[in-house]
């Protein structure tokens, strides 16, 4: 749909024989509806594309591929979107519903039976294009919220960025204060939980919206659920509560979107960990029976209620809990579960008996086609070579307390830092620098991230890496990047690891391009330091 004709209320008009059309135009025009006629069913189908308010047609004209179109176009609409399509007929009730069930299941169609009453077929118009209005509302709303999410998560990661930046410095101290140690993990710990939900909330945002796109390859579910709870492991070890994972015979191997695969396993047990009491144990399971790849996460925590096992996967609802809201979360994980599963084409089910007696959740994946020799090798964290310090890197970023954090965290790793807090220091920086790399913050004053990249590229040319930091993290967000001259994107509150991964992908990229050495750097025969993984 066309921006010209995102909240169109206009009426596509096929009827090409007799005189269906004419008169229904002139009724319309007089009634002060925009009519559109079209003459083939080809121009029909552009209309709808380009964006139309409701569509009326001649029952005598839905041939069985022109039904098929339809259904597939009203299948495929957003969310949000269901157009009315008002249909003249003739032909009695029962052959109408036996000739149109399939469009009927797909899409939103009314009759007006002919012979046509004018104050039938205008109330017939007027409440389809009522309707089509409020779907325009509701569009402008989800958008609105997105909007609003966007902005929340980029005014949130800022502050965690500074926040995350000063605890790395305390713990990279080796204070021999057991109190400042515990507090400073506390900080650490809490920061990575609130990065989280500011990520649910986000990707719920996407998902349910449908801007989410998998990027998929085989896999092996087994591995990456050992890869999750390796991760979480320590969450596990600090509410007291066991984490296992059954022994399986042999790979487990799906067609899917390794992260997103990963983000489900992990949802579930951290749903696990966070509803068990101490004491209590999670258990984790995969298998493939009766072609399928199943993935079970078990625990013996507080459980569900049978009435409530559907309403949990619905968008902030949880578990009941009390007042105390102990748990903490925003019922967003098994929500971004169960629509993230669909998308790889399959199901999530919980199932409980009730209250303190634990609770299952099973998600049933298609098997990939092939057979586990030919899946790859599971991604592993590349290993960053150590490389002599003394490299040079500039930074830009507005906000104090991240720009110097961050710097101080740089030099520990032996870059020698230059810093500016907007686009033109920044740039002038960088020219006199001639650094090897340069993070680079989006949104600076006097010109933004962009526009500073497009300028150091113009003056460098390609041999510096350019790494963007910001808060916005959507696709469309990393493709301007891209578009702009960055070689990376990483995402607020960045840690020291993301960096490093980013610029030694960003080095490897670049040396196998043929680019070598950064001109301030040849000769040397040395590479640059590498910053410590936190």
């Amino acid at each position: 749909m066309t921006a010209a004709r995102a909240n169109s209320l206009a009426i596509a008009i096929y009827a090409p024989v007799g005189r269906d059309a004419l008169l229904a135009s002139e009724l319309l025009v007089r009634a002060g509806i925009e009519a559109v006629p079209c003459k083939t069913f080809s121009e029909l189908e552009a209309q709808v594309e380009q964006g139309i308010g409701a569509i009326l047609l001649t029952e005598e004209e839905l041939t069985p591929p022109r039904i098929a179109w339809l259904g597939d176009w009203a299948r495929a609409q957003p969310a949000w979107s269901d157009l009315p399509m008002v249909v003249f007929s003739s032909l009695p009730g029962g052959t109408r519903l036996r000739g149109l069930s399939q469009l009927q299941e797909a899409a939103n169609v009314s009759f007006v039976d002919r012979p046509v009453q004018r104050r039938t077929f205008l109330a017939a118009v007027r409440s389809a294009l009522r309707a089509r209005e409020r779907q325009y509302d509701s569009r402008r709303a989800i958008e609105a919220r997105d909007q609003f999410l966007a902005m929340l998560g980029h005014e949130l990661r800022n502050p965690l960025s500074a926040v995350r930046f000063a605890t790395d410095l305390i713990m990279r101290q080796n204070v021999p204060d057991p109190w400042v140690a515990k507090h400073a993990a506390t900080i650490e710990r809490q920061t990575t939980h609130l990065n989280r939900l500011v990520d649910d909330l986000l990707d719920v945002s996407r998902v349910t919206s449908g801007k989410v796109t998998l990027r998929k390859e085989r896999a092996d579910l087994a591995l990456l659920a050992a890869r999750c709870l390796e991760s979480l492991h320590a969450m596990a070890v600090a509410h007291g509560v066991s984490l296992t994972r059954r022994p399986e015979a042999g790979s487990v191997m799906v067609d899917g979107d390794v992260v997103r695969l990963e983000q489900v396993i992990c949802n579930l047990v951290t749903n696990a960990i966070k509803y068990t009491p101490r004491g209590g144990h999670v258990e984790v399971s995969i298998s493939g029976r009766s072609g399928a790849a199943v993935l079970v996460v078990r625990d013996d925590g507080i459980g569900v209620p049978p009435d409530q096992l559907d309403a949990i996967f619905e968008v902030f609802n949880q578990a009941p809990t009390g007042l105390d809201r102990t748990k903490g979360g925003l019922g967003l994980g098994l929500a971004l579960v169960r629509a993230l599963v669909n998308m790889h084409g399959g199901v999530v089910e919980a199932y409980s008996q009730g209250a303190g007696t634990g609770s299952t959740f099973t998600v049933t994946l298609p098997l990939a086609v092939t057979s586990a020799r030919e899946a790859p090798a599971p991604h592993a964290a590349a290993a960053i070579a150590p490389r002599e310090a003394g490299r040079r890197l500039v930074l830009v970023e507005d906000n104090v307390d991240i720009r110097e954090t961050l710097a101080e965290l740089l030099a520990l790793d032996g870059f020698r830092v230059e810093a500016a807090g907007d686009g033109p220091q920044g740039l002038n920086r960088i020219v006199a620098v001639n650094p090897e790399i340069a993070l680079i913050d989006v949104g600076l004053p006097g010109f933004d991230g962009y526009e500073l990249a497009r300028r150091v590229r113009t003056h460098l040319g390609g041999g510096l890496i350019l790494i963007a930091m910001t808060g916005y993290g959507q696709p469309d967000d990393k493709a301007r990047a891209v578009d702009a001259g960055f070689d990376e994107h990483v995402v607020k509150p960045v840690s020291l690891e993301d960096l490093s991964s980013a610029i030694e992908r960003t080095r490897r990229k670049k040396a196998e391009r043929g680019g070598g050495e950064h001109p301030a750097n040849a000769g040397d025969g040395q590479g640059g330091p590498a910053l410590r993984a936190i």
